[in-house]
């Protein structure tokens, strides 16, 4: 309680403005040159990803990112400093970049082990990455097979590192293997913006669980048989 003097009281409210994106004073011309001809190069490159995939850039600022609120098509319009000039780079080539929240989760599972001639399970954990571009595709229903299955089939897509090979076992309604999509991250992914996301979990009981995400700034790179129809499709329009 203030009994002498005066009390001042300040209210203000935080908004995202999303008429320009706010870049750092210290990026360059020469440094925007230099990113737009690297990443050029590096896309016409037939031994980066040589079958597709995606190159991924961690951000380097914090956004605000809840699940059921933070419109991810509108937050990419509001990216700061280097993150805002990565963005306008992969625009100035004709790229189509997106962000994304990268979804970990612990699959639990057993493998075949053969020992003293007798046949054992022995039980596994993999960790498994799945990407999402739409936070309100989020399963909102009780999970009975895992978060990676949930997310697989609300468009997630499973991910893994450019130098790895990973396929993941999705059961869904007709069990299929699934070819994790290869990432070359160009900046690390980061946990400046992470959101934690809730769900209904099934084992022996109905539960509480959670999966956390990174976001991120990802941008595809097609595969050797797209770009050969592309090039077809553009010959066919130059007769």
């Amino acid at each position: 309680m203030v009994t002498s003097g005066y009390r001042v009281t300040l209210t203000y409210n935080l908004y995202f403005d999303d008429a320009t994106s706010v870049t750092s004073h210290a990026w360059t011309k020469e440094d925007e040159t230099a990113l737009r001809e690297s990443l050029s190069s590096l896309l016409k490159n037939p031994d980066v990803l040589p079958n597709g995939g995606y190159l991924g850039f961690g951000l380097e600022f914090m956004y605000p990112i809840a699940a059921g609120v933070t419109n991810l098509k509108d937050l990419i319009n509001s990216l700061k400093g280097s993150d805002a000039k990565i963005k306008h780079v992969l625009e100035q080539l004709g790229l189509d970049p997106k962000l994304t929240v990268i979804y970990e989760a612990v699959t639990e599972g057993y493998e075949e082990v053969e020992e003293d001639g007798r046949t054992k399970y022995q039980p596994t954990m993999t960790t498994n990455q799945v990407m999402l571009d739409d936070l309100d595709r989020f399963p909102n229903w009780q999970v009975e097979d895992g978060i990676v299955d949930a997310l697989s089939s609300v468009g997630g897509i499973v991910i893994c590192g450019a130098d790895e090979e990973v396929t993941y076992n999705y059961d869904g309604y007709h069990q299929r293997l699934i070819k994790a999509k290869k990432v070359l991250w160009i900046t690390p992914l980061t946990a400046f913006s992470r959101v934690k996301t809730s769900y209904i979990a099934y084992g022996n009981e109905a539960s509480l669980g959670y999966s956390y995400g990174n976001l991120c700034l990802v941008v595809k790179k097609a595969g050797p048989d797209v770009e050969e129809k592309r090039k077809t499709s553009r010959k066919r329009r130059a007769i």
